[in-house]
């Protein structure tokens, strides 16, 4: 049977990396860009930096900043949201040691990553999002100069606090699935 490959990667093997890279994806960068876009709302030179992108002078060397950048905001608001859900709000809802060690077993491991990467990351691509949301909404509505008391500016708050309302909801029903499933596979036959 001829195996069929793209880049020197069997499209096999391509199936167990790409949840893993997705959900790292998700779980960091994508927050780390959202943070930086928001960033950018609040300092010049930053936006200036993100402007650059878009009139296509960036060069590599400023990808890359942009890249490491973004990660470092992206594992930053990571912390945020680990101090704040799992560790301030969500605290009683947590694996149990015994339940931990369980999921090490050989015959439950590869499961366990699946709810890690299926599940775990997009509680926290949620929670971070969560974190920096405020600071969008705020930002947005300072850098488009809305008038304080205005229809317009109430309807943007609306419209901010309802998307970051959904936001934090998703973050705990997320968290609270992914506990609540690892616990049932711990302490499956």
């Amino acid at each position: 049977m001829e195996e069929e490959k793209r880049g020197g990667l069997k499209l096999e093997d391509a199936k167990g990396i790409t949840p893993t890279v997705f959900g790292f994806l998700i779980a960091y960068l994508i927050p780390g860009l959202f943070g930086v876009i928001t960033l950018g709302l609040y300092f010049d030179p930053v936006a200036h930096v993100m402007l650059s992108f878009s009139d296509a002078t960036s060069s590599t060397g400023l990808s890359i900043l942009l890249f490491l950048t973004t990660l470092l905001v992206g594992l930053q608001l990571n912390i945020v949201r680990w101090a704040v859900f799992e560790e301030l709000f969500l605290r009683k809802k947590r694996l149990k040691p015994e339940d931990i060690a369980k999921l090490r077993a050989p015959d439950k491991a590869a499961k366990f990553q699946v709810f890690l990467d299926q599940m775990y990351r997009y509680h926290q691509f949620a929670g971070a999002q969560a974190v920096v949301t405020p600071f969008f909404v705020l930002g947005v509505i300072c850098s488009l100069k809305i008038a304080l008391g205005t229809g317009t500016w109430f309807l943007s708050l609306s419209a901010g606090l309802v998307v970051w309302g959904l936001t934090v909801w998703s973050a705990v029903v997320g968290w609270s699935r992914y506990i609540d499933r690892a616990t049932a596979l711990a302490n499956a036959p």
